[in-house]
């Protein structure tokens, strides 16, 4: 077995024999850090081909300061945040959208844009996802990057704001 300097070595020469012994070595770590980060299979295997892509093409930029393990599984971890950032980003869901969904049910539209009339934009967000689209307090805190805790603040505040408003019509 080649120690991992030499592999290193040959990687920074462009040897495919060296990659595949890389590759063999760390891919269930990487697959498992990936995995646990993005908790989702498909990401955690798109995330293992980047990090061993991104590793074969900055291997000269591999310092032996730091242990190559490490330098690995720090590329895989920042990959893995970045996809989750990107499916957040992705999965977000918009005013217009919200509205628009809501169209599609008469009864409902009337009630959001109640809704959004009374509340403020946050609280107005938290409520609709909450009763309209079942989303759970969890979920929501993810979604916001709040605390469980505060995000039923915010709803319980809510209510009982719209429970006040509704007393009076």
């Amino acid at each position: 077995m080649k120690k991992e300097i030499q592999l290193i070595e040959e990687l920074k020469a462009r040897d495919e024999e060296a990659f595949e012994i890389i590759y063999n070595k760390y891919s269930k770590l990487i697959y498992y850090i990936a995995l646990s980060i993005t908790k989702n299979k498909e990401d955690a295997e798109e995330v293992v081909q980047d990090t061993f892509l991104n590793m074969f093409n900055h291997i000269n930029s591999y310092t032996e300061k730091n242990k190559f393990k490490s330098w690995l599984m720090q590329i895989a971890r920042n990959l893995s945040y970045n996809k989750v950032t990107r499916n957040k980003e992705k999965n977000t869901i918009k005013d217009e959208e919200i509205v628009n969904s809501a169209k599609a049910k008469n009864d409902d539209i009337n009630l959001l844009l109640t809704i959004k009339g009374v509340l403020d934009y946050e609280s107005s967000n938290i409520v609709i996802l909450k009763i309209v689209y079942n989303f759970s307090f969890k979920e929501i805190a993810s979604e916001y990057n709040m605390t469980v805790n505060q995000v039923q603040g915010i709803y319980y505040q809510a209510l009982k704001k719209l429970k006040k408003e509704f007393r009076y019509e």
